[in-house]
């Protein structure tokens, strides 16, 4: 399995669960929800927001990094 570091812009934002749903820039797509990493600050990206990510299987599985 091949982890692919992607950019897009937060689509959607679901904070209670910390995770997100992005659209990518590199292939135009919306992810299913991402986790999004506990940095020890409680940050949680806003709607519109341009993210780093990490993928994993496609748009299922990943991680939102932060933002950029």
């Amino acid at each position: 399995m091949k982890d692919i570091v992607g950019y897009g812009r937060v689509s959607a934002i679901y904070p209670d669960r910390r995770t997100a749903k992005i659209k990518r820039d590199d292939t135009d797509t919306v992810t299913a929800e991402l986790i999004i990493l506990d940095r020890g600050d409680n940050w949680i990206p806003t709607e519109g927001q341009h993210v780093a990510c990490i993928f994993s299987n496609g748009n299922s599985k990943g991680f939102v990094l932060g933002g950029i």
